[in-house]
């Protein structure tokens, strides 16, 4: 599990931002967000929100809480409604892709996030680029 420093530095290299651009953006001195990334101070729980909130991820992905394949597949299934006939293999792999590669958990989660109408233009994209990706393996 990575120190919360270090996915708030990964995340905000990733978003090509300074120190002190992230500083203005999460209302935070420069000092305290190097402090931040440094581990040096703890956040408090508010410090977390913000953060979580500015790059649209949760809170359990960004203290890195883990769960197990039950757990995490009884929670997808609830939060969609999913019944056991869903093919369970299927399902956990993309939630273990997704929790491997946090930069797609965060790029999906924007487009999640996008009104309905957005996301049906990008779904179809996104499909035709993952089979693609997926012939290039044959």
């Amino acid at each position: 599990m990575k120190p919360i420093g270090e996915k708030m530095t990964y995340l905000r290299k990733r978003s090509g931002l300074s120190q002190g651009e992230l500083a203005f953006h999460l209302n935070m001195s420069r000092s305290k967000v190097a402090k931040l990334e440094t581990n040096t101070q703890p956040p408090s729980m508010e410090d977390l929100m913000t953060i979580g909130d500015f790059f649209q991820i949760s809170l359990d992905h960004l203290v890195g809480r883990d769960f197990s394949k039950i757990q995490t597949l009884s929670e997808v299934k609830q939060v969609y409604q999913v019944g056991q006939a869903v093919l369970d293999t299927e399902l956990y792999e993309v939630v273990t892709l997704l929790s491997t590669y946090p930069h797609l958990q965060s790029s999906l989660h924007q487009v999640s996030s996008l009104p309905k109408t957005k996301q049906d233009k990008r779904i179809p994209l996104i499909t035709s680029l993952m089979t693609q990706i997926a012939q290039l393996d044959d």
